[in-house]
């Protein structure tokens, strides 16, 4: 999450589409702190579950109403959009109308920390068919989008704990 401040310039309003029980953004707002920062962070979760545990831990995030294809905000409302291990739960129909809305609400940045493989592969979850695929996220972003790579990283599983994740920083150009 440090890679936030590696971008040209910090985002104020953050949204994190996906973000489960909060922790993505628990830790961005602890770096703020640490530097003396504050940051407005917004999450969406349709996982009635997840967002009950993320309001009772952190009530000072704000919730974006609806789903990855759906999000009720006003266009560019943030400075920066981010997923991370969301899209590969996507359906390959639905993808590029979530991708669509995920533009539509950043201003400036959108963040994909995803699976990455070279052609669409689908891989099953806990056991079940049909909720995760793995696809080049990057290339789906730049051959649809005005945008340019401004970074990318890999998150290795080996040293982060974590699912090994590709991550891709973007800037829009318009």
């Amino acid at each position: 999450l440090s890679i936030l401040f590696t971008l040209p310039s910090a985002p104020n309003n953050i949204l994190e589409v996906g973000s489960n029980v909060g922790a993505n953004l628990y830790a961005i707002r602890t770096n703020y702190e640490n530097i003396g920062k504050t940051v407005n962070l917004y999450y969406n979760e349709p996982n009635m579950k997840a967002k009950k545990i993320l309001n009772e831990r952190y009530p000072r995030f704000n919730e974006v109403e609806g789903d990855a294809r759906k999000l009720h905000i006003d266009n560019g409302a943030m400075d920066l959009v981010f997923t991370c291990g969301v899209l590969i739960h996507v359906h390959p129909d639905d993808l590029l109308n979530a991708m669509k809305e995920i533009y539509r609400a950043s201003k400036k940045y959108i963040i994909c920390a995803e699976y990455f493989s070279p052609e669409l592969r689908e891989i099953k979850y806990r056991d079940k068919d049909g909720m995760l695929w793995a696809r080049d996220f990057g290339s789906e972003w730049l051959d649809n989008f005005a945008l340019r790579c401004i970074n990318y990283n890999f998150a290795w599983k080996r040293v982060t704990g974590m699912d090994n994740l590709t991550i891709w920083i973007f800037e829009k150009v318009n």
